[in-house]
């Protein structure tokens, strides 16, 4: 019985990591941990902040009478930015997301993490009012790091479609199938085509994971679709199922059908890569060496 699925990526394993940040041109490290990808990552992302603004705040001595009035706000605008700051340095599940927060955000970012360490040294020294005079930096600090941090998400959530994609078509390949992939607005397509049967995978611009199936009889269909998610996983993508429609018809869903009226797919050989670019060299190396151990 033909099937419809619906994925969240919701842990992206290091060594697909490490091809995200090949992808965004950015050094690849030796280890990366994994990460949340997509909407999962702004959930963790405000977990990890709520948490980081509770230690801060409990870490800040705040003075007593017209004093403490006149410094909360700046001290909230300094617990926010520094929270920020730390999430992205010290949490490895965003150090990619902090490393593209850095180079996109260029001179304002660089402004911003100054002001932050200078109105720290001020807090070190036990100086809490004189928090009042970064009052305009933290504030211009805050809105440079959360603009930067929303258009590195942005960038992110590219780079991973395109990388997710890419593990999509190979994980099709590994399972004997020919590749045809196309882009749309929707999301970028990889159908897997052999002999009579059929794997749709839309990988939309949020980085969710569609699959439907046409050509298999009875419980086979739920078992290539295990198989793929195993093939996936093996390539460091991991799917987390959200809906799943068992629609019954040999000749696939609305995703399947989607695809039929589709025109000018470009017919990969084996090995090709999707996206039309190689690898770097890192990440390919990267991968062999996790596959030798």
């Amino acid at each position: 019985m033909s099937q419809e699925s619906s994925y969240s990526a919701e842990t992206v394993a290091s060594v697909t990591q490490q091809e995200v940040a090949a992808d965004l041109g950015l050094p690849v490290t030796t280890v990366m941990s994994p990460m949340a990808v997509g909407a999962q990552r702004v959930a963790e992302l405000g977990e990890a902040l709520s948490a980081a603004i509770g230690v801060l705040t409990r870490s800040i001595p705040v003075p007593d009478g017209a004093d403490s009035l006149s410094v909360q706000p700046v001290l909230q605008d300094w617990v926010k930015v520094s929270a920020l700051k730390h999430t992205f340095e010290l949490d490895p599940r965003f150090h990619l997301l902090g490393r593209v927060v850095q180079r996109e955000g260029g001179p304002q970012v660089r402004k911003a993490l100054e002001a932050i360490d200078r109105a720290q040294i001020a807090l070190d020294g036990g100086d809490v009012r004189s928090l009042g005079g970064f009052k305009e930096e933290l504030r211009d600090a805050l809105d440079a790091l959360s603009s930067a941090a929303r258009g590195a998400h942005r960038r992110l959530l590219a780079s991973e479609q395109r990388v997710l994609a890419e593990v999509a078509a190979q994980s099709l390949q590994d399972l004997g199938y020919g590749l045809a992939v196309k882009e749309r607005p929707d999301g970028l397509l990889v159908r897997g085509l052999r002999q009579d049967l059929s794997v749709a995978i839309r990988i939309t611009p949020d980085v969710e994971v569609h699959i439907d199936t046409a050509g298999f009889e009875g419980q086979t269909c739920a078992a290539e679709v295990k198989r793929l998610e195993a093939a996936m996983a093996e390539r460091g993508v991991h799917l987390t199922l959200k809906r799943r429609d068992m629609h019954g018809r040999k000749e696939g869903g609305g995703l399947m059908k989607a695809c039929g009226e589709e025109k000018g797919w470009t017919f990969n050989p084996l090995g090709q890569p999707v996206s039309g670019r190689r690898r770097a060299r890192k990440a390919t190396a990267a991968r062999r060496h996790q596959r030798a151990q």
